[in-house]
């Protein structure tokens, strides 16, 4: 160990004199005048109201599913908290969380939930809170994916005792390793 932190500052002092002229710059004039504009196609399927513009995305498929919350007391705060958390490490359907996390890697990129605050254009000074579930997904696992992310939404399972249990020993673990 001593060796390799001898050999580590002697190749630092010697790279410390390099010419960084050899690397690229980006400079103001680089970053262009005009942001770009992507035009926003709005769709009815079903019960929902989609949005969604096409971008280059390397056949990466993102969606984000927004929910508006309702009036929540502050008491029920931290079991929303743990829903969010919770979300995607608990099964779904008839799948088990075991099931249910092969699916997920099988088919996505992830799906995660968690909440925002969103200043509303009609009065900036308030704040609307959602529910938001994102994922993401190649292209060719588009059917699969939004399929997944159903049944997700739709049967979320909190039945499995043991594994909550899990859950909240690893959050309680790591608030633990928080503390200096």
């Amino acid at each position: 160990i001593v060796k390799q932190s001898q050999d580590l500052e002697k190749f630092q002092l010697e790279t410390e004199s390099q010419d960084l002229e050899c690397l690229p710059k980006v400079t103001l004039d680089d970053v262009p005048d005009q942001a770009e504009h992507f035009d926003l196609h709005t769709e009815n399927y079903k019960a929902l109201k989609l949005f969604h513009h096409d971008c280059f995305t390397n056949q990466i498929l993102y969606a984000s599913l927004n929910y508006d919350l309702p009036s929540l007391s502050e008491e029920d705060l931290p079991y929303v908290h743990l829903f969010t958390n919770f979300f995607s490490d608990v099964g779904c359907g008839k799948r088990s969380y075991v099931q249910n996390l092969h699916q997920l890697h099988a088919v996505t990129g992830g799906i995660s939930a968690y909440c925002s605050l969103y200043p509303q254009v009609e009065n900036p000074l308030s704040m609307k809170p959602t529910l938001q579930i994102h994922g993401k997904a190649l292209y060719r696992n588009a059917g699969p994916f939004f399929e997944l992310l159903q049944e997700m939404i739709t049967s979320v399972r909190f039945d499995e005792k043991e594994r909550l249990k899990e859950l909240i020993l690893q959050i309680y673990t790591a608030l633990q390793n928080r503390l200096n």
